[in-house]
């Protein structure tokens, strides 16, 4: 089976999904119904769904969180179209999604932003056909004079104030009566309110939107990738780039992660019942 933060087939009728809640050193929690980091889960039935026993738990499992967030903002969210262009800020597990799925969408253009060179090159494997090093060079200025005055969409999953305004900067401007600009699509969820410079909006009519969950529908859209997984469209194994062989080794996992030592993500391997 695959867990998922996303319900499964909610419509505007369906009753919400009740929060999960507890306190965690003293500090009250409230999340999305399901939890991770537990040998044993219960969870609604809306957050589970079926996998084929072909299928590896180890190698799909980042489809329930980081696919459905990256690859969904991409064709979920975004809408983007063959031929279209694509910059991608910070290099996490869920901007390697963003990268696949622009590469399915048949963008013309992907350009990968980070400031760790082993990840750049990590994510050409996904699809980045062009890298920047932000330590090196001013990635906005460089996005720019790649594609000749901006891309058509721009995603952040850091949720940083400098990274938002870096996406929407390189979103490509519109003409004043002639056409509307690009979009640029927060990903990431931020920690503290973010302000927009002056300048930005409404000159240039770019688009900003959010994407949460990658505006999915799991019930119709895990199927799919699943299917591009099988057809070698979509490598969430690959994606997977350190396994935990137990719970126990979970303090591990979460220091080499802070580290950022992890180029891809990391999963809990547990062994099955006897």
């Amino acid at each position: 089976m695959m867990m998922t933060w996303v319900p499964r087939d909610i419509t505007d009728e369906y009753p919400a999904i009740p929060r999960t809640r507890f306190s965690f050193r003293g500090r009250d929690v409230e999340g999305p119904g399901i939890s991770i980091w537990a040998e044993h889960v219960l969870a609604h039935e809306p957050m589970v769904l079926p996998l084929a026993d072909d299928l590896s738990m180890e190698d799909t499992a980042i489809i329930g969180c980081a696919t459905v967030t990256g690859v969904g903002a991409v064709l979920g969210s975004a809408k983007v179209q063959p031929g279209n262009t694509v910059a991608v800020f910070g290099i996490v597990v869920v901007v390697i999604n963003v990268l696949a799925g622009a590469q399915i969408a048949e963008a013309r253009r992907i350009i990968a932003i980070d400031l760790n060179d082993e990840k750049l090159e990590f994510a050409k494997e996904f699809g980045a056909t062009d890298v920047i090093n932000a330590s090196e060079v001013d990635p906005v200025e460089t996005v720019k004079d790649f594609t000749g005055g901006g891309v058509d969409f721009a995603f952040d999953a850091i949720g940083a104030e400098v990274t938002l305004h870096q996406i929407v900067e390189v979103a490509k401007p519109g003409r004043l009566g002639a056409s509307r600009g690009g979009t640029a699509v927060i990903v990431g969820v931020s920690q503290g309110p973010i302000t927009i410079p002056q300048g930005l909006f409404p000159l240039g009519e770019r688009h900003l939107i959010g994407s949460l969950g990658g505006s999915s529908h799991p019930v119709a859209d895990y199927p799919q990738y699943l299917e591009w997984y099988r057809e070698g469209a979509l490598p969430p194994d690959k994606m997977v780039t350190k396994k935990c062989q137990s719970l126990d080794e979970i303090n591990e996992g979460v220091r080499a992660l802070a580290a950022g030592e992890i180029s891809g993500r990391s999963v809990i391997v547990y062994k099955r019942p006897e």
